[in-house]
């Protein structure tokens, strides 16, 4: 799933909610704690600026790249002050980003680390 993706999805959900450029940020914000969270090789190819890289695909593929569009949500629902919504939404993105963290890890394993005892 690319920015424009996602904001076009949201804009349909909740059309005339926010700009774009803020979707857009926080979609860039979101993509770029994935990628230093899980140590991403750096030559994975990302969106870094928007409007600039708006049709790169975002770090988490299908079928977890669900996320983008739960977070925009969550950040939505604590503007708009919807609390309760908020906590609803918050449950939904974390069960979702926990579940594409773990499958992350099963697919790249992290590089053994050793102490030495000398």
């Amino acid at each position: 799933m690319t920015i424009n993706q996602v904001i076009e999805q949201v804009n349909r959900l909740s059309p005339g909610a926010l700009e774009d450029r803020d979707l857009a940020g926080w979609l860039l914000e979101l993509d770029g704690k994935l990628f230093r969270e899980l140590h991403m090789p750096e030559d994975t190819k990302r969106p870094l600026q928007w409007p600039k890289d708006q049709d790169v695909p975002l770090t988490a593929p299908p079928p977890y790249d669900g996320i983008y569009t739960l977070y925009v949500q969550l950040k939505m629902d604590f503007f708009r002050q919807d609390y309760e919504q908020y906590n609803n939404t918050a449950t939904a993105y974390n069960d979702a980003v926990n579940e594409f963290r773990k499958a992350y890890r099963r697919e790249h394993p992290p590089e053994p680390f050793y102490i030495s005892t000398l």
